[in-house]
């Protein structure tokens, strides 16, 4: 099985990024994929060092 790494931003990095970041799992799990979801805002988004 392969392993997706996604990452959701929304203006704030909560609701909405949190929700997208649940139906992306559901959606990916029923179609066969393991997925990591990190949810954030733009201005961190930016600066993060572990996304390539």
């Amino acid at each position: 099985m392969r392993n997706v790494n996604v990452l959701c931003v929304c203006g704030s990095g909560t609701a909405t990024s949190a929700m997208l970041a649940a139906k992306i799992r559901d959606v990916l799990d029923e179609h066969g994929y393991d997925c990591d979801t990190d949810e954030t805002n733009p201005p961190r988004s930016c600066h993060r060092d572990d996304v390539s």
